[in-house]
C-alpha cells in the first residue's frame, strides 16, 4: 500500500515531472541507428522541491522521506498522481534567514 506525502507539504513550481518511454537507441559500426523497448508502460522521472519551509517542517519531511525511503509513496503534481519510489538522496539547500528548500527524486507511474 502506498503512502502520501502528507497534504501540508506542497510541491514548488520548480519541481518537473519528465517521461521516460523506456527506448534504447543502438548505434551500429556503420552508423545506423535501431532502437528496441526495454518495457511497456510510461515510466516518470518526478524532480520534486519543496520552497521555504522552516525548521519544523523540514524535520517533519525529512523524517518522512526517512521513513519510507524505501516504500511506494504517491506523489501529487497538480491534477495527477503518481506512484512512485524515491531514487534520488533528498538534498538540503538554504534560502536566506531561517527558511530551507528540499528536493528529491522519484521514479514512478502514473496512477489513472
Amino acid at each position: 500500500m502506498a503512502v502520501e506525502i502528507p497534504e501540508q507539504f506542497t510541491l514548488s513550481i520548480s519541481s518537473s515531472v519528465e517521461e521516460d518511454y523506456g527506448i534504447i537507441y543502438d548505434e551500429s559500426d556503420d552508423g545506423n541507428i535501431s532502437s528496441r523497448d526495454l518495457y511497456e508502460n510510461v515510466m516518470y522521472t518526478i524532480n520534486a522541491a519543496w520552497d521555504d519551509l522552516d525548521t519544523d517542517q523540514m524535520s517533519t519531511l525529512r523524517s518522512f522521506l526517512r521513513n519510507f525511503r524505501n516504500s511506494e509513496i504517491l506523489v501529487k503534481i497538480n491534477t495527477e498522481t503518481y506512484k512512485c519510489r524515491i531514487t534520488g538522496f533528498p538534498k538540503r539547500s538554504w534560502s536566506g534567514g531561517r527558511l530551507e528548500k528540499l528536493s528529491a527524486v522519484f521514479r514512478g507511474k502514473l496512477v489513472e
